[in-house]
């Protein structure tokens, strides 16, 4: 994962996971620690409250490397599948909140391009007879396009009025309607009732796909890390 700027202290206190106040651990307690037998649950997995303790604690006051941090811990022993969960929980640990967003937000457009053969199904399904596939894969490009164009505008308005981003999205998002509703007249030559009503329901069915194929797309990025 490609950090947005090389971590410093203000940085690590601000890490996506176990960031709370807490004072460094000593030698003698950290080989207390160390030598307490893994008690992982349900609860607390991938990690037991032991051994995040101490993964804090290298994170907070070491340079180590996940794979370090875990030889260290004594968990490098453990199953492939076993080591490979707890590698990446705190490789994502190491990351300031900051690196871990902007590695999300450069995903986000990859997998909505792959998406994109999903919502030019919704439009082949609820336009069953307008056309080819492929017309409705193009139409979905465009509509896409037009609202990554209205996100360009967006962010950069962002930059130049305060809290502009909270509502802005909101304002791109009802554009993008109109437009898909104005775009479903002129392209389909349906009444325009019915392109509210379907622009309406694909729209519901869309962000539905959208939000499972995001989940499951971040996921796997994270296991890319």
């Amino acid at each position: 994962m490609a950090k947005v700027f090389s971590p410093t202290v203000k940085d690590k206190k601000d890490r996506v996971m176990g960031n709370e106040e807490k004072a460094p651990l000593t030698a003698m307690q950290f080989d207390s620690l160390l030598t307490l037998p893994d008690t992982t649950s349900n609860d607390d997995w991938p990690l037991s409250k032991t051994h995040r303790r101490l993964v804090d604690h290298l994170i907070d006051n070491t340079n180590l490397t996940s794979e370090e941090i875990l030889d260290t811990i004594k968990m490098d022993t453990l199953s492939t599948t076993d080591y490979f969960v707890r590698n990446q929980f705190i490789k994502i640990g190491q990351e300031s909140k900051a690196s871990f967003l902007n590695y999300i937000l450069r995903q986000i457009p990859i997998i909505i391009f792959f998406i994109l053969p999903v919502y030019a199904l919704l439009l082949k399904l609820f336009f069953w007879r307008k056309g080819l596939y492929i017309k409705h894969l193009i139409h979905s490009l465009h509509l896409h396009a037009f609202y990554f164009f209205l996100m360009g505008w967006v962010w950069v308005f962002a930059l130049l009025i305060e809290d502009f981003e909270d509502w802005g999205l909101n304002i791109a998002v009802l554009i993008t309607f109109i437009y898909a509703v104005i775009s479903f007249k002129r392209v389909y030559k349906i009444k325009m009732r019915w392109c509210i009503f379907r622009a309406l329901c694909i729209g519901f069915i869309y962000t539905i796909a959208l939000g499972m194929v995001l989940g499951v797309g971040i996921l796997i990025s994270l296991a890319l890390i």
